[in-house]
């Protein structure tokens, strides 16, 4: 249990350095936790299914990027899908690769690209040592990454005056 709040910490404090979050509360939006734990529980399946086809159990460096960027790019596809009043479901396509499609308007698109929520999520979580078991630790900080990428979509949104609810 330290160990996830220390990885929390890390992703937190890396958000905060970049000025991406203030001291109040993440912006959420509840409905969006039941797609937090599927798409968490399909990138889980997916991750193991790669495992085992490839016969390596570690991931690259590479691989480790994709899915911060991966994770960001599914919190703007929710959010996007919520606002238009539509269902989502959590493609996997460009997990692992780094290509990854996602459907979002060309604003938002263009925005989280300058932003690099991904990046500095990533470069916080490979320069940390939790001690925990690699995998959990990857997917606790990828957890808080979807979290924050949801609170600065949500913000960049409302900003636009895009009506959320």
């Amino acid at each position: 249990m330290e160990e996830a709040i220390q990885i929390a910490r890390v992703i937190v404090n890396a958000a905060r350095e970049h000025h991406f979050l203030g001291e109040g509360p993440l912006a959420q939006i509840p409905e969006l936790a039941e797609d937090e734990k599927k798409l968490f529980l399909r990138m889980f399946e997916t991750l193991r299914r790669e495992r085992e086809r490839s016969g390596n159990p570690s991931l690259t460096p590479e691989e480790i990027a994709s899915l911060f960027s991966f994770v960001t790019a599914r919190a703007a596809e929710a959010v996007t899908q919520y606002v238009n009043r539509q269902p989502w479901e959590p493609e996997m396509l460009g997990m692992l690769d780094g290509k990854i499609p996602f459907y979002v308007d060309d604003e938002l698109g263009g925005w989280l690209r300058e932003l690099n929520w991904p990046g500095i999520a990533g470069a916080a979580f490979l320069d940390s040592d939790s001690g925990a078991d690699p995998l959990l630790a990857l997917f606790e900080a990828l957890k808080w990454t979807w979290r924050i990428a949801q609170h600065l979509v949500i913000e960049h949104l409302e900003a636009r005056g895009v009506a959320l609810g």
